[in-house]
Formats: structure tokens, sequence, C-alpha cells
């Protein structure tokens, strides 16, 4: 553009310079539509000259408000990108220090600012969910999901989460077929499986869920106690489908202590005490299954009938004087069987190692259960302690 006004002006300046060097300045007639215009050459010179300083300033002007605008707008995007990043950082701290509140305000307000809007409602969502606002985060989902064409998975899984039993499990089931890989699917459809009562679905992803880590270790036990309960309970009273139902089980399983504590409950349930007993004592000696396992609060396991693990935890309690489980076990099956003395004095003496509120209560009953009021009243009282 600049050598070709360059040269023009040159052209023009020849036009301008020739005629007065000469002393001629020229003369030009322009006739146009009955119209005509006189002039000499320099003069016509002259006036295409100033056209095209209008033009090119004209057009200088255009590119500099263009570029004015360009800037502006470049300047007014990194602003708002700051503004969100600032106060999505802002909503993420006070996500993390339980100001819920405080959290979902400015991850809204971030979704004005950011070009990711679906992020930022999510966040919102996920703070009103944890300071109880069930309305606020239905809407901050319902406004997610409006980023996007289709529906959010949040979205879904919130709707399957409060959807009716069949429905929800149904949901449930569809989003894992939509999303096999979602760490969030198989640990939400696996709560909603638990809840409704689902066992065989949540059977399945029992393995997934304790490979992959999804769940806590209390929460992961809880679904086993109730897949495991479900799964004899569907085989009694029939101990040689309960029987069956144990073999079908893969080898890992069946040394784990959950199923093995489930299927000696189904047989006591089922009349079979004398079976239940040898399961139970089969996976002590293999350590499968430890006091512990036996004595947790989840455990249904009845000790009426059981004299020879009696023996054998006798015979434990023996060689490992100092191990509390064990001695909460035996005053567990001495309390069950009557011998209240020996209950207390097991009792008392796993107290004395680790006490604990479980601890205490059974105690209280082996007191009661001999008419000591006034002491089982004082062991009661610590069980209850914070």
């Amino acid at each position: 553009m600049a050598k070709a006004l360059i040269l023009l002006l040159i052209i023009v300046a020849g036009f301008i310079v020739g005629p007065l060097l000469s002393g001629q300045t020229g003369y030009v007639l322009i006739a146009i539509a009955g119209y005509t215009l006189e002039t000499s050459l320099v003069v016509l010179a002259l006036s295409i000259l100033l056209v095209i300083f209008l033009l090119w300033l004209i057009e200088w002007l255009v590119r500099k408000i263009s570029g004015g605008t360009r800037m502006s707008m470049r300047w007014s995007r990194r602003r708002k990108a700051r503004k969100a990043r600032q106060l999505m950082n802002n909503a993420c701290n006070h996500l993390l220090t339980a100001n819920y509140e405080q959290a979902q305000r400015d991850a809204e307000d971030a979704a004005h600012y950011t070009t990711d809007k679906e992020q930022a409602y999510l966040m919102a969502a996920l703070a009103a969910e944890q300071h109880g606002d069930v309305v606020a985060k239905q809407s901050l989902l319902q406004k997610a999901a409006a980023e996007r064409d289709e529906q959010s998975l949040a979205l879904q899984l919130h709707h399957a989460k409060r959807a009716a039993p069949v429905t929800a499990v149904t949901n449930a089931k569809n989003l894992l077929q939509q999303y096999p890989d979602h760490i969030g699917v198989k640990r939400i459809a696996a709560e909603i499986f638990y809840q409704h009562q689902q066992w065989q679905p949540l059977f399945e992803l029992l393995p997934l869920l304790d490979k992959h880590e999804l769940v806590d270790a209390e929460r992961l036990h809880q679904y086993r106690v109730f897949v495991y309960e479900a799964y004899f309970a569907a085989a009694s009273p029939s101990i040689e489908k309960l029987h069956r139902s144990w073999q079908d089980l893969p080898k890992k399983e069946r040394l784990r202590a959950v199923p093995r504590v489930a299927y000696a409950s189904a047989l006591q349930q089922s009349g079979h005490y004398g079976a239940s007993e040898k399961v139970i004592l089969q996976g002590l000696r293999k350590n499968s299954l430890s006091a512990s396992h036996l004595i947790h609060p989840s455990s249904t396991l009845n000790w009426q009938q059981q004299g020879e693990l009696s023996e054998f935890i006798q015979g434990h309690v023996k060689q490992a004087p100092n191990d509390a489980d064990a001695l909460t076990l035996l005053g567990s099956v001495a309390l069950q069987q009557g011998d209240q003395d020996l209950a207390q004095r097991a009792l008392r003496h796993a107290i004395q190692i680790q006490p604990s509120a479980d601890r205490y209560r059974l105690l209280g009953d082996a007191y009661l259960a001999s008419g000591q009021s006034q002491p089982a009243l004082d062991a009661y009282r610590e069980a209850a302690q914070p």
C-alpha cells in the first residue's frame, strides 16, 4: 500500500511540476451528463492528491478504531478469565475448609465469567449438597445440564439417587452400561443397590469396588455383609444348597472372613449348628477368621450350642492371654452359654487391655444376667461415655 501511494505521488508530482516549470499549467475540461468542469492540470493533480490523502486518512482511522476495539475485547476477555479463576480457586478453598455456603456463592459467581459454565455450576451443586440445600443443588445441576446438548451425568446420577426404588435401580444399571469405566458411577450405583436391597447387582460390583478401593473399608464391609447374607439366605434352609452356594464362590472369596461368617450364620438359622461350628473352627484354624470378625457388631452368630468353639477359644486365650478380641469373644460365648463368671472375668481382662464401649456393654449384660444390677449400671454408664 505504501509503495503504491509513493508511486502515485511521484506521478501526480510530475503532472504538477512539469507544467509549472514549462510555464504552462495546462487546461482540463470534464463534461459529464450535461455538466462541465474546467480547471488547470495542476489544480486537478492537487485535487487528486487531496482525495488520495483523505482516503488514506480514513483507512488509517478505521484501522485504529477496529484495532482498539479488538484490544479492548482481548483485555475484557483476559479480565473475565482472571476473575473466573480467582472465584473458582476461592470456591475450592471454601469447599475444602467446609465453608460450603460461600463455596456455592463463589462457584455461582464464577459461572458469570468463565467459558466453562458447566464446571462452575457443578461445583456450586456439590457445595449445595454438602450444606443440605437439595433445591439449590437440583437447580444448579439443571443449569449445568443446560450448558450441554445432552443431560449431564451429574444430573442423571442425582435423579437416580432420588428416584423411586424400581426406577433408581433401573437408572443405576443403565448408567453402568453407558459409563462402564466411570468410578463415580460405580460408587453411586453400589450405594443405590445397597439402599434398595438389590444384592445381586451389588454382588457383581464388589470385585471392582474392592480392587480399585472405590469406597472406604467400613462401607465395603457393610456391602459384603449385606450381599453374602442375602446370597446364602437365597439357598436356605437346605444344607445341600447352602454347601453348593459356598462351593460356587471363588476360592479367594471363601478365604475372606465376611462370606464365611455369613455362611456360618445361614447354617445356624437353618438349624445346622454343628455344620456352622465346623465352618467357624476351620476358618479360625486356617487364619481366614479371627476373633475380631466374630465379635463385629454386624455378626448375628449364636454361641449357645458351640461347645467345641468355646474350648478352642479358651485354649487360644491361654496361649495369648493379652488378646483383647479373643477375650471379648470368650466373654460373649460364655455369656450366651450361661457361664456369667467366666464371661465377667474375660471381659474385665479385655477392658483392662483395651477398653471399648462394646466390651463395657457386654460386661453390663454379664452382670445383669447374674443379678448384679449396680455393677451392670456402672458398666452401661462407661459404655455410654463418648
